[in-house]
C-alpha cells in the first residue's frame, strides 16, 4: 500500500480542490482510468466551489461521502490519524510546527512509503 501525503496549513475549497488535482497526476502516470475518494462531510468537501469542480471531473473522479455523523465508518480517522497521535503527537513538543509535520512525514514514509 503506498500512501500520498500533502500538508495544508488550513483546510478549505482551494486546497480541497488541489489535493484531486496531485493524484490525478500519478494516476495518469499510472494509467489507471478512474480514481475514487471517499471523503466525509467536512464543509469544505461539500462547498459548491468543491461540488462544481467535482461535476466537470466526472470522466476520471468519482467521490463517495460518508453518512453524516459517522466517523467510524472513515478508516483514516479510525488507522490514520489515531495511529499518527498516539505514535507521533502523544507526550512530545514540538516547538515549530514544521517539525512536526516533517515528523509526521517521515512517519508514514516508514510506514506507507511514497508515491513518486
Amino acid at each position: 500500500m503506498r500512501l500520498m501525503n500533502d500538508f495544508y496549513d488550513v483546510m478549505n475549497s482551494t486546497n480541497t480542490i488541489n489535493h484531486p488535482e496531485n493524484l490525478r497526476k500519478y494516476v495518469m502516470k499510472i494509467t489507471w482510468k478512474r480514481l475514487i475518494l471517499i471523503w466525509d462531510n467536512a464543509s469544505f468537501h461539500l462547498s459548491m466551489t468543491v461540488r462544481k469542480y467535482i461535476n466537470t471531473q466526472k470522466d476520471w473522479l468519482t467521490i463517495i461521502h460518508l453518512p453524516k455523523k459517522a466517523p467510524y465508518l472513515n478508516p483514516n480517522e479510525r488507522k490514520v490519524n489515531e495511529r499518527i497521535k498516539s505514535d507521533v503527537c502523544t507526550n512530545r513538543f514540538y516547538e515549530y510546527i514544521e517539525d512536526q509535520k516533517a515528523a509526521i512525514s517521515e512517519y508514514l514514509d516508514k510506514r506507507f512509503g511514497r508515491w513518486e
